[in-house]
């Protein structure tokens, strides 16, 4: 890897890796915080409290999502401010590093249906799957397009393990996920 994108390049990937795991950090306390809650609510078997949990999910994304925008023109300056100057790095590698961990964030946020119906097996093959598939599109991206290969490997993989458990949860967990009329 080295050999294809230079110990320079491979140095600042990486502090924007580690500049960016705040985000999981803070989206752990707040899975810690909620998944007690939420099963309590998913054992009363309300319908109208589902329904309120699952509005508040989109919204959650919906808000997640917005952030992520500030990082695809801001996030350089903010490596910079943080890192110093040499580890200057174009905003949309940024964008797609931190975006990558904010569909980690997603990704707790529908996990929590998985583990409530005790499909834990399923959230391994999903998490082994998503895992091979970025191993996979690094190796093949960052040889074409270099550190914007790897980050969009990244994104893409972290995006794939969200969906994928998401749209597992929407099959297997009973939530009015679709959230229509009463």
């Amino acid at each position: 890897m080295t050999k294809i994108l230079g110990l320079s390049t491979i140095s600042s990937y990486l502090v924007i890796l580690q500049i960016s795991t705040v985000f999981i950090f803070i989206f752990d306390a707040i899975n810690k915080g909620y998944y007690p809650w939420l099963f309590d609510q998913l054992n009363n078997k309300n319908h109208s409290t589902k329904k309120k949990i699952i509005i508040f999910t989109y919204i959650y994304f919906i808000i997640l999502l917005s952030i992520s925008i500030f990082f695809f023109f801001h996030g350089s300056q903010l490596i910079t401010l943080i890192a110093g100057e040499n580890y200057v790095i174009n905003n949309n590698i940024v964008g797609m590093i931190f975006l990558g961990q904010i569909f980690g964030g997603m990704y707790l946020m529908v996990n929590n249906y998985l583990f409530y119906e005790k499909e834990m097996l399923l959230l391994s093959k999903i998490t082994i799957f998503s895992g091979l598939i970025h191993l996979l599109l690094i190796s093949i991206f960052s040889y074409f397009w270099g550190i914007t290969g790897a980050a969009f490997s990244f994104c893409f993989s972290k995006c794939l393990q969200f969906l994928l458990t998401w749209f597992n949860a929407y099959k297997i967990a009973n939530m009015p996920w679709a959230i229509q009329g009463k």
